[in-house]
């Protein structure tokens, strides 16, 4: 577990939180955690860290009750910022993803690792608060000019919400 990964949890705990650290791709980690199992498990852009998100999708199962949620939040890969990024001969990624999910390869592996998904949506980036002033001059004046095209076509959006249930 890294430095960080600590510090975090001390934090959380400090501030009245109960909190845990486990490696999330390992079931027996997780179960060793002893945690009830929970109604709604939360994975918020997590999937895109994980060397192994199959895994995570396995051993999550340890945790989710029998009739629970699991709600995903992950970047979407065919997101309009992407493709302006592609265009400008960038790729807009954060440094510690290794993979990109759209909503087909989002579907397909939580179905394989018995899944069903039961609501699909997209949200987009919130105003950019810190950074460069032009680089959020420019982030920022794009997500105004892009909103018409976000409500025409939100597939375009910046990432994915889906929940989804054990089949």
């Amino acid at each position: 577990m890294s430095t960080r990964t600590r510090r975090g949890v001390s934090r959380a705990r400090a501030l009245g939180f109960e909190a845990h650290a486990a490696d999330v791709e390992d079931r027996e980690a997780l179960a060793a955690l002893g945690l009830a199992p929970a109604e709604v498990v939360v994975a918020g852009e997590l999937l895109e860290h994980l060397d192994r998100p199959g895994d995570f999708l396995e051993a999550v199962k340890s945790i989710v009750a029998t009739d629970g949620l699991l709600l995903v939040t992950t970047p979407n890969a065919h997101s309009l910022t992407n493709v302006f990024g592609a265009l400008g001969g960038r790729e807009l990624v954060n440094a510690d993803h290794v993979s990109w999910l759209s909503w087909r390869t989002l579907e397909t592996l939580l179905s394989r690792h018995g899944w069903d998904l039961e609501s699909l949506a997209y949200y987009r980036f919130p105003k950019v608060e810190s950074g460069g002033r032009t680089s959020r001059m420019l982030f920022n004046g794009y997500q105004v000019v892009a909103t018409p095209l976000f409500k025409l076509r939100p597939n375009l959006a910046d990432g994915l919400f889906v929940t989804a249930r054990l089949g």
